[in-house]
């Protein structure tokens, strides 16, 4: 995995619970050993009866690899990758230092990601580092997701979760 050094900042963007874990893992290998702040982005996971954000999926699985608590800034309001970016941004206006920012997503949707931020954070140097989705569901969700989001609807799915998926996509077909 390539490490980079010179960040200033990360920020992961969530996706359901089992993607919001895999990312935050990936986001806890990659800044362990440095200090700059991690921003963790995603609000309500819908489908699922847990009251718990994505963003505190991420902090709990960032903890749980040993990331202090103190590095750890939540971002709970997001609906989409817009505001993902743009109530990122807004945390990111606390750390004035920060120029080097490492977007911490998917593979599938990190096109979307680069779409946003080139002019969300134009004022910002961006790396974008992608982690790989390790099965054929986690890429059929986010790229539902991804189709939702171009439609309007900013809607998140949880990985695993048939039967909401199910019940969605019926509405969503009349």
């Amino acid at each position: 995995m390539n490490q980079p050094t010179d960040l200033d900042a990360l920020i992961v963007f969530g996706a359901g619970k089992i993607e919001s874990e895999r990312r935050a893992r990936y986001a806890a290998k990659i800044g362990f050993n440095f200090r700059y702040p991690i921003i963790v982005s995603g609000g309500r996971v819908l489908f699922s009866n847990s009251r718990q954000t994505e963003a505190e999926i991420m902090r709990k699985a960032l903890e749980s690899c040993g990331i202090d608590c103190s590095r750890i800034y939540l971002e709970r309001n997001a609906e989409n990758t817009s505001e993902n970016i743009e109530f990122s941004r807004n945390l990111l206006a606390f750390f004035r230092k920060a120029r080097r920012i490492g977007l911490v997503t998917s593979r599938t949707h990190m096109p979307r990601v680069r779409e946003l931020s080139r002019e969300k954070l134009r004022d910002y140097y961006l790396e974008y580092l992608a982690v790989e989705s390790r099965n054929l569901r986690d890429y059929s969700a986010e790229a539902i997701t991804y189709a939702c989001e171009i439609a309007g609807k900013g809607l998140r799915f949880v990985s695993g979760n048939d039967e909401g998926f199910c019940s969605f996509l019926k509405d969503w077909a009349r």
